[in-house]
């Protein structure tokens, strides 16, 4: 049950992501850093090992890299 309403609370914040500009770079971080906290227990329960390394970088990755958002869409795909 918990992980399915972690699943639902990452998909929105997906697609709040998905709906910013480019030059949202503050609204983008910090819905990167909500995905991070939302996913980061999630991921060590279920053992996603790749997922806590993409959310690593994306912690310490500045919102205007220019690759910023395409590891984030890795991150939703």
């Amino acid at each position: 049950m918990l992980l399915r309403e972690d699943h639902k609370t990452v998909e929105k914040l997906f697609k709040t992501f998905e709906k910013t500009n480019d030059e949202d770079t503050t609204e983008r971080r910090r819905i990167v850093d909500e995905v991070i906290e939302e996913l980061t227990v999630h991921a060590w329960i279920e053992e996603h090992h790749a997922v806590v390394w993409m959310l690593s970088e994306l912690k310490t990755m500045d919102a205007s890299h220019e690759r910023f958002k395409a590891k984030m869409s890795v991150l939703m795909e």
